[in-house]
């Protein structure tokens, strides 16, 4: 199942394939990362939620994916407590990858800016 992320500086969005867009309110303003990341834990804890177990998290921050592959260190604290909880989650479920697509194509971003 394809999960598509997005976050942006007040709102965050998850989106499985074939499904709507659930878009949310962030409380207080963040960085494009950290918003990132948040959009990936609320998507993993809605997959755990609705029993999913084979996942493929898409998202446009090549910088997130790569540190949640473990491809780039993690340099700020704050990061890596949410890259933390993301593998927390994800070893909740089967099967979780992590992929890199370009901003055209992820239907979360498309839908945050629509």
């Amino acid at each position: 199942m394809k999960l598509y992320c997005d976050g942006a500086l007040t709102r965050i969005c998850y989106k499985y394939e074939d499904c709507q867009p659930i878009i949310l309110d962030l409380p207080k303003p963040v960085t494009n990362n950290v918003g990132e990341y948040l959009a990936i834990i609320a998507g993993l804890e809605s997959a755990i939620r609705m029993h999913r177990r084979v996942i493929t998290v898409l998202s446009d921050s090549q910088l997130v994916v790569r540190q949640l592959n473990k491809e780039y260190k993690i340099k700020k604290p704050h990061l890596a407590l949410l890259a933390q909880k993301v593998m927390r989650l994800a070893g909740q479920l089967n099967d979780v990858k992590f992929e890199w697509i370009c901003r055209e194509k992820n239907e979360a971003g498309i839908a945050l800016e629509n």
